[in-house]
């Protein structure tokens, strides 16, 4: 997909760890109903997510995704925070 993504210059996608079970729900009715659109929804959001990061300074970008709570695991504690709101409570929803 990421390959597919760099091709026509588009951001690639990171899927945050607290995000996976997300995706994975996504991926499950994708294949076991036929239906494309919570994946396609999901990776549209994700890739906005990613796409807001500078990734000039590795270190840097790591710090702000863990600020965003990029690489926690329960969403019941956890929301994914956006970037340019790390101050607020706006997050990305799963579905």
């Amino acid at each position: 997909m990421n390959a597919e993504l760099s091709v026509v210059n588009e951001s690639r996608i990171i899927v945050p760890t607290l995000f996976r079970e997300d995706y994975l729900d996504c991926l499950r009715v994708l294949t076991r109903q036929g239906k494309p659109e919570p994946f396609i929804d999901a990776m549209l959001k994700i890739q906005q997510w990613t796409a807001a990061f500078d990734y000039t300074d590795l270190d840097q970008v790591i710090g702000q995704m863990k600020a965003c709570n990029a690489f926690e695991k329960s969403r019941r504690q956890y929301e994914l925070l956006n970037r340019s709101d790390l101050g607020t409570t706006t997050h990305i929803q799963g579905k």
